[in-house]
């Protein structure tokens, strides 16, 4: 009964408002609710702090509302109540869920253990990695998990990643991935292929190619099929090798594929090499 009289006072205070929107976490478009107004994002529940009273869209914060928890209704059947955390002042708002909202991310939302997987991290490996890419839009080949291009887009280090393998399980990981940490396929687009030999998009728009965690002779395989059918002069080459590195390094020179720094990493007590390289102009 309480919860009723909540929700009468609360509707006395409401102001519709249903308009469509992109969502500024996961950059999908957002059509209107129709039946209410539109509060949030219902593929990754994300929000934004615009009102002080519901609807009204008076509050200048409007920063970023994540979500933090989701608990069941106790007054209407398979609705949930979601609590926002402001990415900008802090606050704590709560509201109602949509029939349209991501049902399994609502259940994925109803412990508060789940928020602390919400939050990517990862190793000093990647990180490295990541220092040495210098465009925008990145080729992840072999990128198992997306791990890495899922913390460089929430990080805004990129806009956009290639997340590409060629494992099926892998992709379906991938998507998996995706969907749980509120990431469009348009932002990261998943890509079932052996290196570039299936890619099907545009190459021109990459800047960066990530080859992590292969031997060395299969990187340069890679980067030979890569060569073989596109210009790479462009493309910034970052190369984590497990084995075969001085075969790599031997590639690269006789390739004219110009190595621009060698950089050594550890992680759990292990040494990794790095290697970014781009290719040079021809020689005469």
């Amino acid at each position: 009964m309480k919860d009723i009289i909540l929700n009468m006072i609360e509707n006395k205070r409401f102001t519709k408002n249903d308009s469509g929107f992109v969502c500024l976490n996961c950059q999908r478009e957002v059509g209107p609710l129709l039946y209410s107004s539109r509060n949030h994002c219902p593929y990754c529940l994300h929000s934004l702090h615009l009102d002080l009273e519901p609807g009204d869209r008076k509050n200048l914060c409007g920063g970023i509302l994540k979500p933090i928890l989701a608990e069941p209704s106790s007054v209407s059947k398979n609705t949930y109540t979601i609590t926002f955390r402001c990415e900008k002042c802090g606050e704590k708002i709560r509201n109602r869920s949509a029939a349209d909202d991501d049902t399994d991310l609502l259940i994925w939302f109803t412990t508060g253990e789940k928020q602390k997987r919400y939050e990517i991290n990862i190793d000093s490996r990647l990180k490295k990695i990541s220092e040495f890419i210098c465009g925008n839009i990145v080729a992840d080949i072999g990128s198992d998990h997306a791990y890495l291009p899922i913390w460089l887009v929430k990080h805004k280090k990129i806009s956009k990643a290639y997340a590409i393998d060629i494992s099926e399980n892998c992709i379906k990981k991938i998507k998996t991935n995706l969907k749980k940490y509120g990431i469009s396929e348009d932002i990261i687009v998943p890509v079932c292929s052996d290196g570039f030999l299936d890619f099907e998009y545009e190459i021109d728009e990459i800047t960066d190619i990530l080859i992590a965690g292969m031997g060395g002779e299969t990187i340069a395989k890679i980067i030979e099929n890569i060569k073989s059918a596109h210009d790479i002069k462009n493309l910034n080459f970052i190369l984590q090798p497990n084995s075969k590195i001085e075969s790599l390094k031997k590639y690269l020179t006789e390739n004219n594929i110009e190595i621009k720094n060698i950089s050594t990493t550890e992680h759990k007590k292990r040494s990794y090499t790095i290697i970014n390289a781009k290719k040079s102009g021809d020689k005469t």
